[in-house]
């Protein structure tokens, strides 16, 4: 599918990768030996190492502890707690180079609640800085998405830093960088050039989307418009950026903002792939998926109202939230799998693309969750690949929707042609029907009619030759035959249409037509039933109903070797049933199966008017049964 989709848009799918190696160029996710960057800048940087405040400690008791050898070191810049309830205590050193200079601390987590930046003294602590996340972003020190702690570090001399990090009730991780501060400055600029571009793609892609909602009134451009909306969102929240540019007074909203708008994004993103490859509403991943949407809408009320009053859950509250948000959303992943590999195993290509773009971001949000549940322990940093993740998916989705376009464009025309082909069989076997009616009509004038009339010529023609009956006796023979040649053609008049057929109801027309039967058929017992509540169909079924039990009541008499028939018309609701029994021979299978003419006749016309015919035929007679269906608003 990949090679497919490349070799379709070869020269944008080019495009696009070149953007994004250009935008978000290779960077570390792997964590490094804690330095100054850039490195050769003189100053000596310590181990970090951490103590876990298992009850609130007194500031002084903090540097006594650190040189009895309580804090425990690690030889890395990145450290990860996991879910933890504790508050927790870092130490690091610098030691100055022959000059003062000006460094920049930075914690790349933008979700820190409190952090307290102190200076050891002796035995004393005497604090920096003061922030967190649970402040107003406008308290910090310096105003960046991460929180940048500016430092001073003398010429020669050697500064002990200790930080108090809270994150209780969340997973603690986090990157320690230190740079020089010119060099941060370009990391600085730098990265708000990348997500300058990458919110600008995406805010084009939303208004496009927003425009061809409006021009083509379809309701997945409008879903896909919310769906990339939440996920910038998403993105910025993650990265801090959505608290230095939207919401930097809220620092509630701040807190909660990532799980509420993955909570928010999830079902609409599965009502959009309901959309993007056309779902059915009556299957029943339809309706599994509809109960889902309806638990996160359950999941997401509570949780705003949670925030509204302020509530402060107790442990086991909180962890059974998070167990039905997880079950939740591993249901949903699981449902869109399935509804996916229905589409795939279907033949639908469009749940191809769609799949792809999921994966983009199903890895994300697996390494995410086997981190929160303790199940991996991979130092890297999610929020610099969620905004890849998220650009890579929404790319796909876009193209897929052209190629949606395109493909259901194809699939149209395909079932068009079908359709013109189906109607045109159809055209072809009423035509064969009608001329069929036509030949038994002339082999009825023919040996009927025809032979009568040609005995009334010759009994005229032969009244002065013939001395052996008087001409009176001739001409009451001729009277008589003349009277059996109207009642034929009367019959095979009616036979075409009825007298007044507009004018009479069905079941009349019926009912008169096997009272035909039974008067010219001595051998054969014609009956005529009629239940249910009669009700008025348009003139085309009626006609095809009359003219398909005409072929049964020919049939019968053709070929049945019958002595009783029953014909009975039964009114339903939402149906009419026509059903025609008689006690002769039956039907060979083979007759059935290759259908001769008498049954193309009665096929085409059924279908015509939509009808279901079902025969049911052995030794003992002939069962044929014919649904109608009743549309009253036709």
């Amino acid at each position: 599918m990949g090679a497919w989709f490349f070799r379709r848009d070869r020269h944008l799918t080019i495009i696009i990768l070149i953007f994004i190696a250009v935008v978000f160029p290779p960077m570390p996710l792997w964590a490094q030996v804690l330095d100054v960057c850039p490195s050769g800048s003189g100053i000596s940087v310590s181990n970090m190492s951490f103590l876990k405040e298992e009850q609130s400690l007194p500031l002084s008791t903090v540097p006594a502890l650190f040189h009895t050898g309580q804090f425990q070191e690690t030889d890395r810049n990145y450290v990860n707690f996991g879910s933890t309830y504790h508050r927790y205590w870092m130490h690091f050193s610098l030691t100055g180079s022959d000059t003062d200079q000006q460094l920049m601390l930075e914690f790349n987590n933008p979700q820190l609640y409190r952090l307290q930046l102190y200076v050891g003294e002796k035995d004393s602590l005497s604090m920096l800085y003061n922030t967190g996340s649970d402040f107003p972003f406008a308290q910090r020190p310096f105003l960046y998405g991460n929180f940048v702690f500016p430092l001073h570090v003398k010429a020669g001399e050697k500064t002990d830093y200790f930080v108090l990090l809270d994150r209780r009730q969340e997973i603690l991780k986090f990157t320690l960088n230190i740079y020089e501060r010119q060099y941060f400055m370009q990391q600085y600029n730098r990265h708000y050039w990348q997500y300058g571009c990458f919110t600008g793609i995406v805010l084009f892609i939303i208004l496009f989307s927003v425009f061809l909602s409006i021009t083509l009134h379809a309701k997945i451009h409008l879903w896909y418009t919310l769906y990339i909306l939440l996920m910038l969102m998403f993105v910025l929240a993650d990265t801090g950026l959505g608290y230095e540019f939207l919401w930097g007074q809220f620092p509630i909203l701040n807190k909660h903002a990532k799980t509420l708008l993955g909570m928010v994004a999830f079902p609409v993103q599965l009502q959009f792939m309901q959309l993007f490859i056309s779902q059915q509403k009556g299957s029943l991943l339809f309706k599994l998926i509809r109960l889902n949407k309806a638990l996160f809408m359950f999941l997401i009320v509570g949780f705003l109202i949670m925030i509204w009053r302020a509530w402060v859950l107790p442990v086991p509250a909180m962890m059974f939230f998070r167990i039905c948000f997880y079950v939740a959303y591993v249901t949903g992943i699981l449902l869109v799998f399935l509804s996916l590999a229905e589409k795939i195993r279907q033949g639908n290509r469009v749940a191809l693309i769609y799949l792809a773009a999921v994966m983009m971001i199903l890895v994300q949000v697996v390494i995410v969750m086997m981190i929160r549940w303790h199940l991996l322990d991979m130092t890297i940093d999610t929020s610099a690949t969620m905004a890849c993740c998220v650009l890579a998916e929404i790319i796909l989705l876009t193209l897929g929707l052209t190629f949606r376009y395109n493909y259901y464009k194809k699939e149209k025309n395909k079932l068009e042609l079908a359709l013109a082909n189906q109607q045109n069989a159809l055209l072809q076997r009423v035509v064969e029907a009608v001329e069929e009616e036509k030949r038994r009509i002339a082999e009825d004038l023919h040996d009927g009619l025809g032979g009568t009339l040609a005995v009334i010529k010759g009994m005229v023609t032969g009244m002065d030759s013939s001395p052996a009956r008087a001409p009176g006796a001739l001409a009451a023979d001729a009277a008589q035959l003349l009277d059996q040649a109207c009642m034929d053609l009367r019959f095979i008049a009616h036979d075409l249409m009825p007298a007044a057929f507009h004018a009479t109801s069905l079941g009349k027309a019926l009912e008169e037509a096997v009272h035909k039967a039974d008067l010219v058929s001595a051998e054969i017992q014609f009956t005529y039933i009629q239940s249910g509540t009669a009700f008025t169909l348009d003139q085309k079924t009626a006609l095809c109903i009359y003219r398909m039990l005409l072929e049964m009541l020919h049939n019968i008499r053709k070929h049945a070797r019958a002595t009783q028939a029953i014909v009975q018309l039964t009114y339903f609701p939402q149906s009419v049933q026509l059903l025609v029994e008689d006690n002769g021979c039956g039907i060979a299978s083979t007759v059935i199966e290759e259908q001769g003419i008498g049954l193309k006749n009665l096929y085409s016309r059924a279908e015509y008017i939509n009808s279901k015919i079902h025969i049911d035929s052995g030794r003992n007679g002939t069962t044929i049964i014919c649904d109608i269906p009743y549309n009253k608003d036709r």
